[in-house]
């Protein structure tokens, strides 16, 4: 289900990245961290067809299924973290986390969205190397798909993380925000009122990156 609003989070594995993939159907247990995908062909997210609603196609994709692998490091203090996936789908999607499933949606998307991890999904995480899966099956019509994970926090600490790991950062007036807003040391890239300005900024952003007119954040944290 779609997550209440988050405070701060900051991209653990962000959308718009290098990931492997194939359209042909993996033998073995593809899902986990041990299985070898040196084979499999390097892409670039999003992955589907031009004119999809929901975000901009960096890698064709216009077969029935398609199977994605991403290998990324989560720091020991990022993984203490409550995580939620931002994503969307077109259409069925299955979402691994070191072989465990953390999310399966039916349907399709057209637009990003938040999804909160239950406390099973959220024990996967771990520090040092972890790897996302995903399976994404079209039915008809157009298809993409496009997936992140984020480190979610209220603290002027949560801001200096993303900071120090390289990431665009942004301070919404919420919870702890609003105490921190003004404090010049604290250095969050945008300092907004609401969520609903946090998606404003996130969307500019993407659609600056898409456009290639700028070098991309690794991460916007909100």
């Amino acid at each position: 289900a779609k997550s209440a609003k988050p405070k701060n989070a900051a991209a653990i594995s962000d959308v718009g990245q290098s990931w492997r993939y194939t359209t042909s159907r993996p033998a073995g247990e593809w899902n986990k961290s041990t299985f070898d995908d040196s084979n499999w062909t390097y892409g670039t997210a999003g992955f589907g067809t031009p004119g999809t609603p929901g975000g901009k196609v960096c890698t064709k994709w216009n077969t029935r299924e398609i199977w994605l692998r991403r290998k990324f490091t989560i720091p020991a203090e990022a993984a203490k973290r409550k995580m939620r996936l931002w994503l969307t789908h077109d259409e069925d999607v299955d979402i691994y986390l070191n072989g465990k499933r953390i999310a399966n949606r039916r349907g399709y998307t057209t637009k990003f969205f938040w999804m909160d991890l239950d406390a099973k999904a959220q024990a996967a995480v771990k520090a040092g190397e972890n790897v996302l899966a995903v399976h994404c099956r079209q039915t008809s019509g157009g298809q993409f798909i496009d997936v992140a994970l984020y480190a979610v926090g209220d603290k002027p600490c949560d801001v200096q993380l993303g900071a120090a790991a390289g990431a665009t950062t942004l301070l919404v007036r919420t919870g702890h925000g609003e105490e921190h807003a003004e404090d010049p040391e604290l250095g969050a890239d945008f300092v907004v009122s609401d969520l609903s300005e946090a998606a404003q900024v996130i969307e500019r952003e993407l659609r600056a990156r898409s456009k290639g007119a700028e070098s991309p954040p690794r991460s916007i944290e909100i």
